[in-house]
């Protein structure tokens, strides 16, 4: 990584170090999830991993990007701040990881004087992706290493309805994405463990 990389890394890390007993969510919070069909495990990219997945995809300042179940926000903040992105969303089912991660942001925008709103903006929405607008993003990712068959299905079929989308991250194949094809595989480290995100792009 880049001296400037490590600058980042080391910030977020400390950032973040307060939100460490949030990492998973609350039983309740997990119930009411189950009951809603969504995935209630959290685990994050680590950072020299979003580097590589950063070298391997087409960024350019017009582009929305989509975390599809942004947890603690970690990997839509680094984004935020590592590259030059019009927009990122993050959606999150968990209310108590959602509001961790507007914590983070309140604290981390008042530090850095970051500009979250106009001509760039990062924003987190707490629901059910499947249930609330995407807008027209042009990269969707998604940790979906622990989200069912089911789950992976209907995500196809929205990004399938979703002319914007032309990149798509995901550490779980989606059989069901028809309208991009599949362009190769990479190995990343996350939170517990190796995993293969697979890339989705139409050229």
């Amino acid at each position: 990584m880049t001296k400037e990389d490590q600058l980042y890394q080391g910030y977020i890390e400390g950032v973040y170090q307060q939100s460490i007993a949030a990492m998973q969510c609350p039983v309740e919070d997990k119930e009411q999830l189950a009951k809603e069909h969504v995935c209630p495990e959290y685990g994050e990219l680590l950072y020299p991993s979003l580097i590589q997945l950063l070298q391997a995809i087409k960024l350019d300042p017009t582009d929305i990007f989509l975390d599809l179940g942004s947890g603690l926000g970690k990997l839509a903040i680094q984004l935020y701040l590592r590259t030059p992105v019009a927009q990122v969303i993050g959606i999150e089912a968990s209310l108590a990881l959602h509001q961790q991660a507007c914590l983070v942001l309140q604290r981390i925008t008042r530090e850095l004087m970051l500009p979250i709103a106009g001509a760039r903006s990062l924003e987190f929405k707490l629901g059910n992706f499947l249930n609330i607008s995407w807008g027209k993003p042009t990269i969707a990712y998604m940790c979906s290493t622990c989200y069912s068959p089911a789950l992976m299905q209907h995500i196809g079929h929205k990004i399938n309805a979703i002319s914007s989308i032309r990149q798509v991250l995901s550490l779980k194949p989606i059989p069901s994405l028809t309208r991009l094809p599949f362009q190769r595989t990479f190995a990343v480290e996350c939170s517990w463990d190796s995993a293969i995100c697979y890339y989705y792009h139409n050229l």
